[in-house]
């Protein structure tokens, strides 16, 4: 999947950075009628600048920062929708994610996330996805940074029950 990334929530995160895009790659595992575990890889970029303070001189830097991060999930949705039917979801999980700046690597923290979502099932275990995607990066430190993902994509089912 993947979509637009807007950052929310810590006002100095969100005040220096733009809009950027994510995208993730998905496992999932259907364990009954209306429970699904998984695991992502999640990638988002955001564009922004900092003040940088050399020699009593004040300069604004332009910087990429980039959170990655590995989640686990649990998806509440009806597993048995067929061919043509719509497929409402809640997901929520957490994991783990560290932060790039610049191409050098940050700090990093434990993430959490919730989604509530739709699919469309197009076929035999194919369906186009779409999610709209709260996550929450906290670290030790004070600094905390939230993102709202808008996702699209597609799925495909390899243990349809």
């Amino acid at each position: 999947m993947g979509g637009m990334s807007v950052p929310i929530g810590s006002k100095t995160f969100a005040e220096n950075h733009s809009p950027g895009f994510n995208f993730n790659i998905n496992l999932e595992h259907t364990v009954s009628e209306a429970i699904l575990l998984g695991a992502e890889l999640d990638f988002a970029n955001h564009k922004g600048s900092y003040t940088e303070t050399y020699s009593s001189s004040v300069y604004n830097k332009e910087s990429s920062y980039q959170f990655i991060a590995a989640d686990a999930y649990m998806k509440l949705q009806n597993n048995l929708a067929r061919n043509n039917e719509f497929q409402f979801y809640l997901k929520a999980g957490g994991g783990l994610y560290m932060t790039a700046v610049n191409k050098g690597l940050g700090g990093g923290g434990i993430v959490i996330l919730f989604a509530p979502g739709i699919n469309y099932m197009t076929g035999h275990h194919v369906k186009l996805t779409s999610a709209l995607e709260y996550r929450y990066n906290s670290s030790q430190s004070d600094w905390s940074a939230s993102l709202l993902q808008f996702k699209l994509g597609f799925s495909f089912c390899m243990n349809p029950k």
